[in-house]
């Protein structure tokens, strides 16, 4: 889980969860409630469920089945990473945070959980790149970071088990993540202007600071 300290420092810049809520792919956050905690007029959630819950305590399990699949790996343990993001636009307003590197190919790795407590509520597929919108917008963020061709998405479904999934380059995708980063950022952010034709969600209403 992440610290106190680090979730205040994400307030500086976007997140890979960030950008898919952004261009509308997310079902917890959207490019309003996104505005609201960059402009700090909401109250950091520190909320945990049971799936928040067992995906943290999984996670190590889940990378150790990875790591015997694609190979040896670096755990980045919330660590940020942006060295190829501002070679490639100097100054973009995004650090990176994937779960592990490849450490042969430099490939990210983004560790997930689904469907631990009930049916699935999102689309993870049969085929190897049936995944939900917004888990490939995460992982086009870590490719942009990276600067790699591919990222691994291992998960751990109920009923299913292991199963690993890939997410490959598309630039039509960096694309859109880098643009709508880009105008997010300076329009809306930068400017304290919200995003228009957009409301907030009930839980980012509920802590709007008063």
């Amino acid at each position: 889980m992440i610290t106190e300290k680090q979730r205040q420092e994400r307030i500086n810049y976007l997140g890979s969860s960030d950008i898919a809520a952004i261009l509308c792919v997310s079902p917890y956050a959207n490019a309003y409630d996104i505005w609201l905690e960059k402009t700090g007029r909401v109250m950091l959630s520190n909320k945990t469920d049971s799936s928040l819950e067992a995906g943290t305590f999984l996670e190590a399990g889940i990378l150790d089945w990875c790591e015997s699949k694609v190979g040896k790996l670096k755990r980045y343990n919330n660590e940020g990473i942006k060295d190829n993001i501002e070679i490639i636009v100097p100054g973009f307003p995004i650090v990176d945070h994937p779960d592990a590197i490849v450490i042969d190919s430099g490939r990210p790795v983004e560790a997930k959980t689904a469907g631990l407590f009930g049916p699935l509520t999102e689309n993870y597929g049969e085929g190897i790149y049936e995944l939900p919108d917004r888990v490939v917008i995460q992982c086009h963020v870590h490719i942009l970071a990276t600067n790699t061709d591919k990222c691994y998405v291992p998960c751990f479904i109920g009923g299913r088990g292991f199963v690993m999934y890939e997410v490959e380059k598309n630039q039509i995708i960096l694309d859109a993540v880098m643009d709508s980063s880009i105008t997010f950022w300076d329009d809306y952010v930068q400017q304290d202007n919200p995003p228009p034709n957009i409301i907030p969600s009930g839980d980012f209403v509920r802590r709007i600071k008063r």
